[in-house]
């Protein structure tokens, strides 16, 4: 529940399409993300859950073998 919220939030504040994101798309929705007065881990899983919806949308799967895509594999998620 709390990954499906955090979706809602970034959906509902930042022009983002997981489905064409490119690089600086998705720097852009981190750069949104470390500007905003959340908690380190708030803000780190808001990171992991643009890296995980941008792999479903890319792959279909969210799973540990599924490969990290290209977007967002710079991203870490702590």
């Amino acid at each position: 529940m709390k990954y499906a919220n955090h979706a809602f939030a970034l959906m509902r504040n930042v022009v983002f399409d997981p489905v064409k994101a490119t690089r600086s798309d998705v720097e852009r929705v981190v750069a949104w993300i470390n500007g905003q007065p959340y908690k380190s881990s708030t803000k780190g899983d808001l990171r992991l859950t643009v890296r995980k919806l941008v792999q479903y949308v890319k792959f279909g799967s969210c799973g540990k073998k599924t490969p990290i895509p290209v977007e967002v594999s710079w991203l870490l998620v702590k």
